[in-house]
């Protein structure tokens, strides 16, 4: 078992978001929020609930997630020209990791180039606020993000200054701009995360506690749906419960080779993350990529929900979560998602490129092997 390490530094609230005028306050008052132009309904609130302790508010939401460094060079010449005191970003994960590099690179005179290529680390960033839209990031705990370059759209792990990072809120309210099917497939990408760092040799017994928690949530939700057939606020508390617990596994193992994949397959090809990660949880589990064992024997377990009927019941994880793309009708093959084989040989080299010095026994085939199997 590996040895605990911890050092997770950002206060994390999960509660209304209507408590940011209060909470942002210390770390000055020109605030710039980055955010998604498809939440407009939420971004107006927070900036309500800003500038009524205040606060002045300046909004970037040309944010395309499919031109992420364009998009960020224009979301910098906004911060630098504002003098903003702090960064708050909003929206989905790939709009945060945009934000989180646009408050690293804000106080200094690092070109954007050189942070991508690792040529150079900023060393103070703006304080950094985070609200996800649909309650998870797997690197809202980490003090870094994976940015994607626009022309070639090759990805990249880049630091973010220490502590950096000074609070997440988690409003389970914010979710319900989401459809009952973006929810069911956002919950079977937290499962992957989750499984993912139950699985990985770095783990440890505090780790797995996290993972465990999350599996066993995600999953309450995503079976529960089958008896209810809605999702009541409970559930979209659970759903953000989960996806900070396997936050938190992700803040002490890092997030995981297969993770890292889905974002590769979906920054080069822009299909949604959560629908690659729902096509490659089952395989993620039935593959040799983690090996058979009493942790991934046991997941099955994890997944039980009371409310399961008795031929529902299996003992096989990877048939579980094949049983829940056809219950639901979510997509289980990647050809069904439009994708082509090359653009699998593609991801997996960006994803090799990410994970070669992170995950050393990870090969490029390995990676391409489990988007083969899932095609």
């Amino acid at each position: 078992m590996a040895d605990i390490k911890m050092n997770i530094s950002p206060e994390v609230i999960l509660g209304s978001e209507k408590r940011l005028g209060d909470e942002v306050l210390y770390w000055g008052n020109r605030v710039l929020v980055i955010g998604d132009a498809s939440i407009k309904e939420q971004i107006h609130s927070i900036r309500e609930s800003l500038e009524s302790r205040g606060l002045r508010v300046l909004l970037f939401t040309d944010v395309e997630p499919e031109l992420a460094t364009y998009s960020l060079n224009d979301a910098l010449s906004m911060a630098r020209g504002s003098r903003a005191d702090m960064i708050l970003g909003i929206g989905g994960v790939k709009t945060l990791q945009m934000a989180r590099a646009a408050a690293a690179l804000t106080p200094g005179d690092i070109f954007l180039e050189d942070y991508f290529q690792g040529r150079a680390r900023p060393n103070k960033g703006l304080p950094y606020i985070e609200v996800p839209s649909s309650g998870r990031n797997p690197f809202m705990l980490r003090q870094d993000c994976l940015l994607t370059e626009t022309r070639n759209r090759r990805s990249r792990i880049v630091p973010l200054p220490d502590k950096m990072v000074k609070m997440v809120l988690l409003d389970p309210l914010l979710t319900t701009g989401l459809s009952d099917r973006n929810i069911l497939m956002i919950l079977m990408e937290i499962l992957l995360s989750a499984v993912e760092n139950y699985l990985v040799k770095r783990s440890s017994f505090f780790s797995d506690v996290q993972s465990r928690a999350s599996i066993g949530k995600a999953a309450k939700v995503l079976f529960g749906y089958r008896e209810q057939g809605k999702l009541e606020l409970t559930d979209r508390h659970l759903l953000c419960e989960s996806a900070l617990f396997s936050a938190y596994s992700s803040a002490l193992n890092g997030v995981g080779p297969v993770t890292l994949l889905t974002y590769a397959l979906s920054n080069y090809s822009n299909v949604p993350k959560s629908s690659v990660a729902t096509v490659l949880l089952p395989f993620l589990v039935s593959s040799n990529f983690y090996p058979p064992g009493e942790k991934k024997d046991s997941i099955s377990n994890l997944c039980d929900y009371p409310g399961f009927p008795e031929d529902f019941r299996v003992e096989d994880a990877a048939e579980t979560f094949r049983r829940a793309q056809g219950l639901y009708e979510l997509p289980s093959r990647l050809s069904a998602l439009g994708l082509n084989r090359e653009q699998l040989s593609e991801a997996a080299s960006i994803a090799f490129s990410i994970t070669e010095n992170l995950y050393p026994d990870v090969t490029q085939d390995n990676l391409l092997d489990i988007l083969n199997q899932a095609f």
